[in-house]
């Protein structure tokens, strides 16, 4: 089973074994193992086009902090063990040009699904490019800490203080509806994205969580289907 890991902050709970539970991990820009999402290393992560870009001429850890510690308000530190974890370990590392929007348009006319993005000039956000192109390929994979609600968005382990400029070429919450839709049409796993930031496992009501999702949760945090909340 694969598992694409999105970055939405968590306060009260940690995915890490859940996540290393699976078969294949993906983990997008600047997420790396220890951030609440697993801490075996990524089988792949995926880069933006400024990311490839700065990683193909091979920065310095300082260029790297230069470029982004302070205009996404990322720490230095998590910069460094970035830049040391991409560079320094046997990582896969993947791009898709515009983010794989043309996958994302396939999809959305072949499962006749009414979207904005098609017509839309913006391009999805990069965690949205290999998540459209296990689809396209008949695999459906799961999701956790991506956001279904526009509002989450800010919230993100690099993505909070760029949220304007995020914005300049994409839309959140266009993929936030994007990743309801799919999940709806059973294309893809998002419950896990569901899961509010408390101490007892409960859903927002945005999507319905699938049974199978409710197994692996009932595995790793040892909860009975009665006791988990708001389904």
């Amino acid at each position: 089973m694969i598992i694409c890991c999105g970055s939405k902050k968590y306060e009260n709970i940690n995915f890490d074994n859940l996540v290393d539970d699976f078969d294949t991990i993906v983990r997008h820009g600047f997420l790396i193992p220890n951030c609440g999402y697993g801490k075996r290393d990524s089988d792949l992560q995926v880069l933006n086009s400024h990311e490839i870009t700065n990683y193909n001429r091979q920065l310095t850890t300082e260029q790297w902090i230069n470029n982004y510690a302070e205009s996404y308000g990322i720490n230095h530190d998590y910069m460094r063990q970035y830049v040391d974890y991409i560079y320094k370990k046997n990582i896969n590392i993947l791009h898709y040009p515009a983010n794989n929007k043309q996958a994302v348009i396939e999809i959305l006319i072949k499962n006749k699904i009414d979207h904005p993005y098609l017509g839309y000039n913006k391009f999805p956000k990069n965690g949205i490019s290999h998540v459209a192109e296990l689809v396209k390929n008949n695999i459906k994979p799961f999701l956790i800490g991506y956001s279904i609600l526009d509002e989450d968005m800010a919230n993100h382990v690099y993505n909070g203080k760029a949220k304007d400029f995020i914005n300049g070429h994409h839309q959140d919450n266009l993929d936030c509806s994007l990743i309801i839709s799919l999940h709806k049409n059973n294309l893809i796993d998002a419950s896990f994205c569901a899961i509010k930031d408390e101490q007892t496992i409960c859903f927002n009501n945005v999507i319905k969580p699938t049974e199978q999702a409710l197994e692996i949760l009932k595995k790793h945090f040892l909860i009975p289907f009665k006791e988990i909340n708001n389904l």
